[in-house]
């Protein structure tokens, strides 16, 4: 291409390359280029009972082209749903002009000024990998005499889910009603008796079916495309069990599908599925449906016998608009031409692109009347924060879809575009947050900041029905960086964030209360009424919990503070005691008024380097000094790392409270720091260990002798170690659990499917049912012993391919 600086004023271009007599565009003036379409606001008037849309009004976004848009940053009137596709079809067309416009300004400006950027960072490749199915085989055969399988109370048992809130179910890869357990694993529905571990009913999800009803097993043979299906996850209402799965194919599989062309705006891959099942006979599970829903599954949350489901549905902004905006696509170096030229790109595609957006919608059974207005989920519209960023307002479409699992087949759904597809849930017994990543400007600065955008829902009636609109600085880490309180009669969102300094790249961190508006009231806007800063600053947010008037924050750099705040007031949120000590927890559960359970990673005091797993004490009766009474190393050899899954998934956290007593879910490896190797092939000799170690970087194995310490070998370990917690006798490890040998590890042949560590005790605090990787064990607690044969789902059915253990 030549050269891609900007013609200066006054030069003479090539005669090919001349500014037509008609052009709307000189280089050798300041006149911004206009938007290539124009389009009528928006005049919807909304739903009764919800906010209106006032008229909009075209906002400026200053810049060296002076773009605008009638699209809204996040205010109250987005809350409504569109009245037609007429309405969306226009707002769609409006973002689509809007983000052209400020894709090809940002071009014009970094390709021709400053050379070549990354292409790949304005493309907007937002993909995913999931798909769908139809129908159930049932592997078990017939059944038999209809039993018993009334739910066992968890007074004395723990088998029930690890949820954030109390009454709010959320779904799991494991169920139990303390008869049976309902695991996922792979494509496989497995229920286990839960007293001996014995397979009572294993069900496959079949091949799916795509739109046009082609089935997927074909498609696999005709064009050798990868497809699969797997349970995502499961809730267990009652003798109802619900199980989310997901289905997806390669992204090659929309070349063949008949429903997309090569530039599908929205395809039926990945899928999510609903099967509702009666699991009152758990040999004969009885489907009573079987519902199809857009996108790849996000999460979802139960109340009674009330589901809400969430999924994400990516929009190909990339191939269908925006790769065919890229500088490379036009063969000119001159910013002018290519100005005029991808604006009359945008303007042939954007039609086209947006009518195949809203028939995918309609394919996909997503209504137009479920969506809520479009919003910039911004502060400012400045075109720069919005194409530098790599956002599209419709890049992503999130779904709320609600239905009562008595009447699993009438499904209600809500849904809002998001830029972004990596959002944020938290739900209470009546509220319902999303909480979406956006930016925002500082109108004296200039600077742009990382916005957390929130939408609340009521969902105390039955619904989901969008009530409310809010913002705070900064990111939430997970769903427990936000939390729901009732005082005074009035309801408060507390939410924890991180940010990061455009400037300095320092982390700060707060805690901002919001209030709730009444939902009875005209007011729809969640306002800050108290705010605590400066919490932990430079340090990043490892894991936060509130309760009642008291939250705790763990943030690390190099130690660990613990924070601890005082939130009796949401007005004046204010942090009270801090402790500072080696390494982090990325989980804590408060155990009583008085303590809290840690579970992270002990560290290098000097350098940060995290050095195996940690399980801390912590005493908080004096809320102004927080102490840290006893801590757990689970290996602190020098060649060995311990972790556990605990440390990102708070479902595999299990303590039993009469007993104190704590089961977690371990993985151990153990290798050679002076050689940067792993050991293999070890065994013990007198004085020591014998064994090769591989360097990682040739290959070569070399035969070592380790002397002993006072430490034993500790080799390759997958399984659980279960703790006593005692706040005067400390922590004490009481046994561990293998849920594989180091040589069934090593060379075993597995299939790809994979057990999430999950824990659940029975018979009183008696039996513990362990399931990890590929296999099931049960304990018995007491004895510290098996007490049945270790299950494992490979055994039965044999993998056509043999795979890793992990």
């Amino acid at each position: 291409l030549g050269s891609r600086t900007p013609v200066p004023e006054g030069a003479i271009d090539p005669p090919e390359e001349q500014v037509p007599p008609n052009s709307t565009f000189s280089p050798n003036t300041t006149t911004p280029f206009p938007p290539f379409v124009t389009l009528p606001p928006s005049t919807s008037t909304g739903n009764t009972g919800q906010p209106t849309n006032p008229p909009r009004q075209v906002i400026p976004t200053p810049n060296v082209t002076n773009i605008t848009t009638t699209i809204p940053p996040v205010t109250p009137s987005i809350l409504t749903t569109y009245n037609n596709c007429s309405e969306l079809e226009q707002d769609l067309l409006e973002a689509a002009r809007f983000f052209a416009d400020t894709l090809i300004d940002h071009y014009a400006e970094k390709w021709f000024q400053w050379g070549e950027p990354d292409t790949e960072l304005f493309l907007g490749d937002d993909t995913f990998s999931e798909e769908d199915d139809d129908g159930i085989q049932n592997q078990a055969g017939s059944g038999g005499e209809l039993e018993d399988d009334t739910l066992v109370t968890d007074e004395d048992n723990y088998f029930e889910t690890n949820n954030q809130e109390f009454g709010v179910e959320e779904p799991d890869v494991v169920k139990s009603n303390g008869r049976h357990i309902f695991a996922a694993y792979g494509k496989d529905l497995v229920i286990l008796d839960a007293t001996d571990i014995s397979v009572v009913a294993r069900i496959t999800i079949p091949a799916l079916q795509t739109m046009s009803g082609s089935d997927l097993n074909d498609l696999e043979g005709r064009y050798g495309i990868d497809c699969d299906s797997s349970i995502s996850s499961m809730l267990l209402i009652d003798q109802m069990l619900t199980v989310i799965s997901s289905h997806w194919c390669e992204s090659s599989f929309r070349h063949h599908n008949d429903d997309d062309d090569d530039d599908a705006v929205i395809s039926d891959n990945p899928t999510t599925r609903t099967l509702v099942y009666d699991v009152s006979n758990p040999a004969v599970p009885a489907l009573l449906s079987n519902s199809r829903m857009s996108g790849r599954y996000v999460s979802a949350r139960a109340v009674e016998s009330v589901v809400h489901l969430m999924t994400n549905t990516h929009v190909n902004v990339r191939d269908g608009l925006s790769k065919h905006l890229s500088p490379t696509k036009f063969f000119t170096s001159r910013e002018w031409k290519y100005r005029e030229e991808a604006h009359e790109e945008a303007a042939r595609r954007i039609p086209t692109f947006v009518s195949q957006l809203l028939e995918g919608l309609l394919r996909n059974g997503i209504q137009c009347t479920d969506i809520l207005h479009l919003s910039m989920l911004q502060s400012s519209n400045d075109n720069l924060e919005f194409a530098s960023n790599n956002t599209c307002v419709f890049q992503s479409l999130s779904i709320v879809q609600t239905f009562d699992v008595r009447t699993p087949l009438s499904i209600e759904a809500t849904a809002v575009f998001f830029p972004r597809s990596d959002w944020s849930v938290y739900s209470s017994h009546s509220r319902m947050v999303l909480a979406a990543k956006g930016w925002s400007k500082d109108e004296r600065t200039g600077e742009f900041h990382q916005e957390t955008y929130l939408i609340g829902f009521q969902t105390d009636q039955g619904e989901t029905k969008p009530v409310s609109v809010g913002s705070v600085r900064g990111y939430v880490v997970n769903q427990f960086a936000m939390d729901h309180q009732e005082k005074d009669s009035v309801d408060y969102l507390r939410v924890a964030t991180s940010s990061i300094d455009s400037n300095s790249g320092d982390l700060t961190n707060k805690i901002s209360v919001l209030k709730f508006p009444d939902v009875n009231s005209d007011d729809h806007v969640m306002d800050i009424v108290g705010q605590l800063e400066g919490i932990g600053n430079t340090e990043e947010i490892y894991s936060v919990r509130f309760s009642g008037d008291r939250g705790f924050i763990v943030t690390f750099r190099i130690t660990d503070p613990l924070h601890t705040l005082d939130l009796s007031d949401p007005t004046n949120p204010r942090m009270v005691g801090e402790l500072e000590i080696p390494g982090f927890s990325s989980y804590i559960h408060e155990i009583s008024n008085d303590l809290i359970l840690g579970v992270g990673q002990h560290a290098d005091p000097q350098t940060g380097a995290q050095e195996g797993l940690q399980v801390s004490l912590f005493d908080i009766s004096d809320f102004a000094n927080p102490r840290r009474i006893h801590n757990y190393l689970a290996e602190d050899m020098e060649h060995v790392y311990s972790s556990s899954s605990v440390q990102y998934d708070h479902k595999a956290f299990r303590f039993l409270d009469d007993s104190n007593t704590l089961i977690l879910p371990v993985q151990i490896v153990s290798w050679d720091n002076k050689r940067n190797a792993f050991f293999e092939n070890v065994v013990e000799v007198v004085g020591g260990f014998f064994g090769a170690v591989a360097d990682f970087v040739t290959g070569r194995q070399e035969d070592v002798f380790q002397e002993r310490t006072e430490h034993e070998y500790v080799g390759p370990f997958d399984g659980f170690h279960v703790y006593r917690i005692d706040p005067v006798q400390g922590i004490e490890r009481l046994f561990t659990i293998s849920h594989a040998s180091e040589s069934e590890m090593d060379d075993a042949c597995w299939s790809p499917h994979h057990l999430k560590p999950r824990s659940l005790v029975f018979d009183n605090g008696n039996d513990l049912v362990t399931l990890k990787g590929h296999t099931v064990v049960s304990h018995d607690m007491d004895l510290q012993r098996a007490n049945a044969p270790r299950r494992n789902l490979d055994s039965d059915v044999w993998p056509e391919h043999c795979y890793s253990y992990c």
